[in-house]
C-alpha cells in the first residue's frame, strides 16, 4: 500500500515472519540495490528472486532505465551447496534472472567485501553525474 510520503510497504519475502516486516522504500532515493544471500544455503536464492522482483516492482529506476540490482553471496569461505558451489553457473544464473552483477564474498575472512560495494558505488556515481 502507498502513503502520502511516497513510500510503499509490501508482502513479506518467504524468509520473513510477521514479527519482522520489511521496511518501506523511498522510491525517489534509490539508484541501486544489493541483494545478499547466504552462500552456504541454496534455498536463500528463492528469497533473492523475491527481493529482485520486489525491487523492480516497487522502486523507480533513474531516467526509466532498468533498476541496477546486484546479487551477493556471502559465506563463500564455507562449503556451498548446489548452484552456489559453482561460481560460473551462478554468474549465468544471476544474469538470466536479471541481476546486473554477481559477487562472492566472505565477511568472516574479509574476502572481496569491497567488490560489490565498489561496483554499486561506481554505478551510483554514473547515475548522479548524468542527472
Amino acid at each position: 500500500s502507498s502513503n502520502s510520503n511516497n513510500t510503499t510497504t509490501s508482502p513479506q519475502p518467504p524468509c520473513c515472519t510477521a514479527s519482522a516486516p520489511p521496511q518501506p522504500y523511498d522510491k525517489e532515493l534509490c539508484d541501486g540495490v544489493m541483494v545478499v544471500v547466504d552462500g552456504s544455503r541454496v534455498k536463500t536464492l528463492d528469497n533473492a528472486e523475491w527481493w529482485l522482483t520486489e525491487a523492480k516492482d516497487r522502486i523507480a529506476s533513474p531516467k526509466g532505465s532498468d533498476l541496477y540490482v546486484i546479487l551477493v553471496a556471502n559465506k563463500c569461505d564455507v562449503t556451498r551447496e548446489g548452484l552456489l558451489a559453482n561460481p560460473k553457473k551462478m554468474q549465468e544464473y544471476a544474469k538470466k534472472k536479471g541481476f546486473k552483477g554477481y559477487f562472492e564474498v566472505s565477511a568472516r575472512d574479509n574476502f572481496h567485501i569491497d567488490r560489490p560495494f565498489a561496483d554499486l558505488l561506481q554505478h551510483v556515481v554514473q547515475i548522479q553525474q548524468a542527472k
